[in-house]
């Protein structure tokens, strides 16, 4: 709430270099939202309601004794929204390969969207998720996607493959899914914006459903951003804060 206070103090006692800073070689990063419309836009607005409603008929619910509760609603809300929209990701998946010779990392999170991602451009992708093994296994797939040319996607969950590998073959990012937090966010762009990377830019699309509860936590993740880097990278978010945060902006939308 004081912003400017607290950058002040932040001010004297830390000291911060920022990526731009010290790897000024790196490429400038251009963001794009694509918005796409639902195919089940009458079961997702029936569930959405359905939840808002519950939300209101609990309104003094402690959200860190349900979160539990809480949390399957909103991530039921959250892969309706996605798979509604995912045939439409697709296209624009397939259109882009054919307008480019550019190959893509693809994020996502649910378990039946990366199948259906991997089932359809299985002979030209690869994937890392929960279920591939680290050590060998797991750097087969990131050489493959680096050095075969018949590989054009990689699909990866966030959670399993946003942290500690390079996937530089690729200056083009896409998100099919938000994560909880604006660090999640970058970590996963920062496989492909980091040291090795030769194009001019990094291309980040994201491809979310209009109306929905992925569009609204991409805004409340850009709003989380802004503050966090007003105060440069302060506290962390909890995931059960911003879902608190994110139920607020569905009830009042």
């Amino acid at each position: 709430s004081n912003i400017d206070e607290l950058y002040s103090l932040l001010n004297n006692i830390m000291y911060r270099k920022r990526k731009e800073e010290v790897l000024p070689e790196l490429p400038d990063k251009r963001y794009t939202f694509i918005p796409l419309d639902l195919e089940n836009r009458k079961e997702y607005d029936k569930a959405e309601n359905e939840f808002i409603k519950w939300t209101k008929e609990n309104k003094g619910i402690n959200i860190h004794s349900s979160y539990p509760q809480t949390l399957a609603k909103m991530t039921a809300l959250r892969q309706l929204a996605v798979l509604g929209a995912l045939n439409y990701s697709i296209q624009w998946i397939e259109d882009y390969l054919e307008s480019s010779d550019e190959k893509i990392v693809i994020f996502a999170i649910h378990k039946a969207v990366i199948k259906k991602l991997n089932d359809h451009f299985k002979d030209i992708c690869v994937k890392i998720d929960g279920s591939t093994k680290q050590g060998e296994t797991r750097q087969n797939i990131i050489d493959k996607f680096q050095k075969d040319d018949k590989i054009r996607l990689f699909i990866g969950n966030i959670q399993a493959a946003s942290e500690g590998i390079t996937l530089v073959a690729s200056s083009t990012v896409v998100f099919l899914e938000m994560p909880w937090s604006p660090s999640a966010l970058q970590q996963a762009i920062d496989r492909v914006h980091r040291i090795g990377q030769v194009k001019d830019s990094v291309n980040v699309y994201y491809l979310l459903a209009e109306n929905t509860v992925e569009m609204n936590l991409a805004k409340l993740i850009d709003s989380k951003k802004h503050t966090i880097t007003q105060v440069l990278d302060g506290e962390e978010l909890k995931e059960s804060d911003m879902l608190s945060e994110l139920m607020g902006i569905l009830e009042y939308n």
